[in-house]
């Protein structure tokens, strides 16, 4: 069978597809390379399949039953904080808006997605941030919030959605491996980072001279790399210490800035 990188997969698929000749199709996890073959032109004794029986093989085969141990190596924070970085600088809040149907005014305006807003009042560059409601944020930050998306769906959106996926910057997210027992991480992680997103909303700074609030600087340090720990949650069982400790951090600046704190981070 032929190996293929994308775009000559696409093309060979759609001559196949055209000319009505069934034939399979088997990409890799990183999308890097697929297999392509007519199902009249596969040799038996180099790739065996049974699609509901469409098949080239008449023997009945037992499934393994022995123990497969899956090895994952996380993306790196490095790495993973500079695929952020890759999408905030190829495109900005206005292009986005535009694309996604508004249309700013001489003055890069817009009427707020965020609240009920008749007169424009939220402004898009390269980032974006509203006058009424108070948000405030990237690219990334506006998709995420347009389409109620997480950090990194939302750059994969615009990644698709601006043709920057000739050069992947987000490996594909392997299946959940890892249970968990009694506490759990992640859940403490989602909390923290609606937590975060208040602030960083909350406290924004209304004036360039305003000093900023230590809630906000949390946010702003803290952000990036829990979300870096959610989307590499099956490690989290070995960082299950790290994960208790960053909460206990938040919970103390809820401590020290409000009356009542939230209960959510007690684990």
């Amino acid at each position: 069978m032929q190996q293929y990188k994308r775009p000559e997969a696409i093309k060979r698929m759609n001559e196949l597809a055209g000319s009505r000749k069934p034939f399979l199709f088997i990409i890799d996890y990183k999308q890097q390379c697929s297999l392509i073959e007519e199902i009249s032109r596969i040799d038996s004794t180099r790739c065996r399949y049974n699609f509901n029986g469409v098949k080239n093989v008449d023997t009945v085969t037992e499934s393994y039953s022995g123990r497969i141990d899956w090895n994952f190596v996380p993306m790196s924070l490095t790495d993973y904080r500079q695929a952020f970085e890759i999408v905030k600088r190829n495109i900005t809040t206005r292009q986005t808006a535009e694309a996604y149907g508004f249309q700013p005014n001489r003055s890069s305006m817009i009427c707020c997605p965020f609240h009920a807003d008749r007169n424009p009042s939220m402004k898009v560059d390269s980032r974006f941030h509203c006058f009424g409601c108070g948000a405030d944020g990237d690219v990334i930050d506006f998709t995420a919030k347009l389409f109620q998306l997480s950090l990194r769906k939302a750059a994969e959106k615009l990644v698709a959605d601006f043709g920057l996926s000739g050069n992947p910057v987000f490996p594909l997210q392997y299946p959940k491996i890892v249970e968990y027992k009694g506490q759990n991480p992640i859940q403490t992680l989602y909390e923290c980072s609606a937590i975060l997103a208040d602030w960083r909303i909350r406290f924004v700074p209304k004036l360039s001279e305003e000093e900023l609030h230590p809630c906000f600087v949390a946010s702003l340090h803290y952000t990036d790399y829990i979300q870096y720990l959610i989307e590499n949650r099956h490690f989290l069982t070995e960082r299950r210490k790290e994960v208790q400790q960053i909460a206990q951090r938040i919970r103390k600046y809820e401590i020290d800035h409000f009356q009542h704190p939230q209960n959510a981070l007690a684990g």
